[in-house]
């Protein structure tokens, strides 16, 4: 669940001149290669704020995060002071130099709890990881609703900042230097710079061709395991139940070498920005991308899946992908798809199944990284394929989406600034989902309060040590921080009195910290089953409120979430639920969220008509017509509309006969344009048609005649 931790951070400018000295001489080839195809950007150090832009560190960790509260709360002179525990603010100054205020929440969901990185070595060897997953955020630029904030500050800040029609991308500009994104003294270099100023821009409906594949069993060569899925009737979906995508992320040896040791985090942080894009109000679901693996390949493994043949790498990863999948859906390992990522060019920007995302054997999908974080538009269009979405293109209904900014068009030109989900994206999914055909998105990820969920818990950090350092090695945790920030080893043979694997490797989850103590997400915590057994405390939530707008666009709906000892029977059923307690006493990563958005309805609005004019002749057949509007309440940016149907603006009129002047009215038929006879004026009939033609041969001999006289 999404807990609300508004947070802020805020980057101030240096001179480019300046710290352009520093970029050559630290920066990696990534980055080189990134500046060689901008043509403009903009470096900056961050730093952490208050709410008011205030400076309070360089420090951008979560462990800077709890020292600067824990300062702020020390200093308070009164018990009314605002507790910045629960605020972090970042400020940004944009490559023209604007000062952007982030507010953003900390995202408590995008992992699930035994989330774990394994890297496959050269050598045959899996090693294992449990980085922090606790510095990953959300929001929007100050007070700004139509803007995008999506950012990470695990090592450095990285993420997309859109506001108005502008979208920024910020990274470290090298996270493989510690002085870089570390120094507490004078902060990190960043980069920052517009999409738009990436040479590649230009070129984004080529780049981001997608693929996607219908259900071809016997052209894709898999035998159809059909009977695992249970056909059930379509039922009533509210849209505020979670949906959970568990997945697991795969990055070849091409993704690795490129990123370096920032591959997890950037990869991370793209599926940070997938969820954004999928809690667009437009799509009105709540489907949560929960990330419950990554798996680091090694060259031969990479080899063996990624080819130039975009089918038959989809192949291999499937393949690839159940070999690591387990059977049971309730196993905490178990994932619904893998998105494998690469930097090797395989014949398109992504490639997936269609309508596979509950089928183990199809349920992978092929993502080229290709703009950077932008790819995470290529990536959520890769998943709605999966979910059973088709192009926007293949429905009539949603041709005019087809082209634009839409996230399923067939080239995907969509950015934060401007994109959405069709009607027809919405309805597919919706359609999915109550049918019963995606029914293993209902369970969300193991979050079991057991300890055997940790993988940690009987594992010490002296055998952790051992499994990364080797059989002399053990732990040496700094007096100065936290022992489940960072795993700190030591060898008999090192010089180094302690040494870390990296800035991000910490002790995995559950790992025992002091007595009846574990650590959780980098922090060493009290064991919530150190209880007695018979005190259980479970979060309750009440029912949802009203939305706060009753129509004209995106509102707001909250409940209140309360902490309560509950007892269950021998059966298994809830007994007892006593009276609200404190909330300490249950697990705060398992809290519900108190407020959600909410769609509403239109607004509609009354059409207004004016009075009939009159008739348009005063003899015969004439029309009267009159003024119809759309009474649209003033002053409010709502949008009302007029939902029944339009009364008419105009109507035929009947008047009394006109009389018969004897006016010449002739008629265009063809007689009148055959070869023309004066002699023909003397029939009755030829005259009653075509008098005119008469007339203006009568005038012309008169003309030729006087002419003739003349002379």
């Amino acid at each position: 669940m999404k807990t609300l931790l508004i947070s802020t951070f805020i980057l101030q400018l240096f001179l480019q001149q300046i710290i352009a000295a520093s970029l050559s001489k630290a920066s990696s080839s990534k980055h080189e290669n990134l500046v060689s195809k901008l043509s403009n950007y903009r470096l900056v150090r961050p730093y952490r704020s208050t709410p008011d832009g205030e400076f309070l560190s360089f420090d951008l960790s979560a462990s800077g995060e709890e020292v600067v509260n824990r300062r702020r709360r020390r200093s308070a002179d009164n018990a009314d002071e605002v507790d910045f525990s629960t605020n972090y603010h970042f400020v940004v100054d944009s490559v023209d130099g604007d000062e952007l205020l982030l507010n953003v929440d900390k995202m408590t969901d995008l992992f699930a709890p035994n989330f774990v990185i394994e890297k496959f070595t050269e050598e045959g060897d899996i090693v294992m990881e449990t980085p922090s997953t606790d510095c990953f955020y959300q929001g929007q630029v100050g007070n700004v609703k139509e803007s995008t904030v999506a950012i990470s500050s695990c090592v450095g800040l990285s993420g997309v900042i859109s506001v108005g029609d502008e979208e920024y991308v910020i990274e470290p500009v090298d996270p493989d230097e510690p002085f870089s994104v570390t120094n507490k003294t004078y902060g990190g270099t960043h980069i920052i710079y517009r999409t738009t100023d990436h040479e590649d821009h230009e070129n984004v409906e080529d780049l981001f061709k997608t693929i996607d594949l219908t259900n071809d069993e016997e052209f894709l060569g898999y035998t159809d395991d059909s009977d695992l899925r249970v056909k059930r009737a379509s039922r009533l979906l509210p849209t505020d139940q979670v949906h959970y995508v568990k997945t697991m992320l795969v990055a070849d040896a091409s993704l690795q070498e490129f990123h370096g040791t920032a591959t997890t985090m950037y990869m991370a942080t793209m599926m940070n920005l997938v969820n954004k894009i999928y809690a667009h109000h437009s799509l009105g679901l709540n489907i949560k991308i929960v990330i419950t693996r990554i798996e680091l390949l090694n060259n031969r493994k990479s080899r063996n899946i990624i080819s130039s043949d975009p089918q038959q790498s989809l192949r291999n990863a499937n393949d690839w992908a159940v070999s690591q999948n387990t059977v049971d859906e309730d196993d905490p390992d178990h994932f619904d798809m893998s998105l494998f990522l690469t930097k090797s060019n395989f014949g398109a920007s992504g490639y997936a199944n269609v309508g596979e995302m509950c089928r183990p054997s199809l349920s992978a999908a092929l993502v080229l990284d290709r703009q950077g974080l932008r790819t995470s538009f290529v990536a959520a269009h890769e998943i709605a394929h999966l979910l059973g979405v088709e192009h926007d293109n293949e429905d009539r209904a949603c041709r005019d989406d087809a082209d634009s900014s839409a996230v399923m068009a067939a080239f995907v030109t969509s950015n934060f600034h401007n994109y959405y989900w069709s009607t027809c994206s919405r309805a597919q999914i919706y359609r999915k989902l109550r049918s019963g055909n995606l029914d293993c998105l209902e369970d969300p990820p193991a979050m079991s309060n057991e300890e055997a969920t940790y993988p940690g818990v009987y594992s010490t950090l002296d055998e952790q040590c051992r499994f990364n350092y080797g059989p002399t090695a053990t732990a040496c945790p700094r007096e100065d921080l936290d022992p489940c920030e960072t795993l700190y080893c030591q060898t008999d043979a090192d010089d180094v009195p302690c040494k870390s694997i990296s800035r991000t490797t910490r002790p995995m989850e559950g790992t025992p910290c002091g007595e009846n103590k574990w650590c959780i997400q980098g922090v060493c915590r009290l064991r919530q089953n150190s209880q007695a057994t018979d005190n259980i405390y479970e979060w309750h939530a009440g029912d949802w409120s009203p939305c706060s707008l009753t129509c004209g666009g995106v509102g707001v709906k909250s409940r209140t979430v309360t902490c309560r000892e509950v007892q269950y029977d021998k059966s298994g059923r809830l007994a007892v639920v006593s009276d609200p307690v404190g909330n300490n006493l249950c697990h705060p990563d398992l809290k519900p969220a108190k407020k959600t958005e909410c769609l509403s309805r239109a607004c509609s609005a009354d059409w207004v008509t004016g009075p009939w004019s009159e008739c348009s002749v005063t003899c015969g057949s004439g029309k009267r017509t009159r003024s119809v509007t759309c009474d649209t309440p003033q002053n409010t940016d709502l949008e009302y509309r007029c939902l029944s149907s339009k009364p008419e603006k105009s109507k035929s009129c009947q008047m009394e006969e006109c009389p018969d002047t004897g006016v010449c009215k002739p008629a265009a038929g063809a007689v009148c344009k055959a070869k023309f006879y004066q002699r023909f004026c003397r029939m009755p009939g030829y005259q009653q048609q075509c008098c005119y033609t008469c007339e203006e041969q009568e005038a012309r001999i008169a003309s030729w005649k006087g002419k003739r006289n003349k002379n």
